[in-house]
């Protein structure tokens, strides 16, 4: 017997004149690692069903949604540390470019966390610039490097991006863990790339192994 388990299913009478339907569903479960344990489809092919951790119900039927209804816009779920001048410049363009992003690139950004080295707040329905940064400071909690990466896992958002707008090199050591929960990583912190070889290599391995980014051009 296994426990914690769910059922998601996709219905509709057009499945069986769309090939690669099923490769859609699973292939967007499969990038936000979502972990599937078992498959059925029923004889009528209208139907596809997939047996997840429970866990992840929420996150896999917004990803869903965004691969079969509302493909025309792509929510970006954003976890920012780092509120010092890169990380207030990031929040400005941010809120310069939303409507250029969503015209052109059909990209919305969430901003879902801020954090600097004192505070740090969550809202997965998002902090707007610039009351965002107030809310921090007004409502923000005591920062903590374990509880911040703890939370950012476990609200388990699709399309999730962490960026690193600090210089800590404490804050690299949580990079593996970040991965490890297909969460993609963007910094211009230099720590993570100027240590030991053996941990970048580890994490470049981790972004095949979980199909997800780690990016550092700024470097």
């Amino acid at each position: 017997v296994a426990d914690g388990l769910a059922i998601v299913a996709i219905v509709g009478e057009r499945m069986k004149h769309n090939p690669g339907t099923s490769g859609r569903m699973f292939g967007a479960l499969g990038k936000n690692g979502i972990n599937v344990s078992a498959i059925a489809q029923g004889s009528s092919e209208l139907n596809i069903s997939a047996v997840i951790q429970d866990v992840d119900i929420a996150k896999a039927l917004n990803v869903l949604h965004e691969a079969f209804f509302l493909s025309d816009r792509k929510v970006v779920n954003l976890f920012l540390a780092g509120t010092g001048w890169i990380g207030k410049s990031l929040l400005t363009m941010i809120q310069q470019h939303a409507a250029e992003l969503a015209l052109k690139s059909k990209l919305e950004i969430n901003v879902a966390a801020l954090a600097n080295s004192r505070q740090m707040l969550f809202d997965e329905y998002g902090l707007k610039t610039p009351d965002g940064l107030d809310r921090l400071i007004n409502e923000g909690t005591k920062m903590e490097l374990h509880d911040y990466f703890q939370q950012m896992k476990a609200l388990n958002l699709s399309n999730s991006i962490f960026v690193d707008c600090t210089a800590s090199e404490e804050m690299t050591e949580h990079y593996e863990d970040a991965l490890q929960a297909n969460i993609a990583i963007v910094t211009p912190n230099k720590k993570a790339n100027s240590g030991k070889l053996e941990k970048y290599k580890r994490l470049k391995e981790l972004t095949h192994q979980r199909n997800t980014r780690f990016l550092f051009e700024t470097n």
